[in-house]
């Protein structure tokens, strides 16, 4: 194996051993959770809250939201949106409530 190799394999280690979202320069030694960096530090919160949740909350929070997304599809088309990410947000929001019902409905075995 050349000196290149294992020079690659090294950085591809490093690469894959980082925490998503954080920087790749050296000198930053950040040491909080990547999501936390992503998610604006509330994620672990909304993650136990919708785990918590009764399935009649989950569909219900869900509707909510698809609602929600459905008026933001169309505020962005007529005027604009004044925070872009929310649709992203939202759209997380819900995957993060399907996948839970998702894995309580294979785990009941319905």
């Amino acid at each position: 194996m050349s000196q290149r190799d294992t020079k690659d394999n090294e950085n591809r280690r490093r690469r894959r051993d980082r925490p998503l979202g954080l920087s790749n320069r050296k000198g930053t030694n950040l040491k909080v959770c990547p999501y936390s960096v992503v998610f604006g530090g509330d994620f672990q919160v909304k993650l136990n809250e919708i785990k918590d949740a009764t399935p009649d909350e989950l569909s219900q929070r869900e509707d909510e939201l698809r609602k929600e997304l459905f008026n933001l599809r169309f505020q962005k088309v007529i005027s604009g949106l004044e925070n872009p990410m929310r649709m992203s947000q939202v759209r997380k929001e819900i995957a993060r409530i399907k996948t839970i019902m998702n894995g309580r409905r294979i785990t009941s075995g319905g």
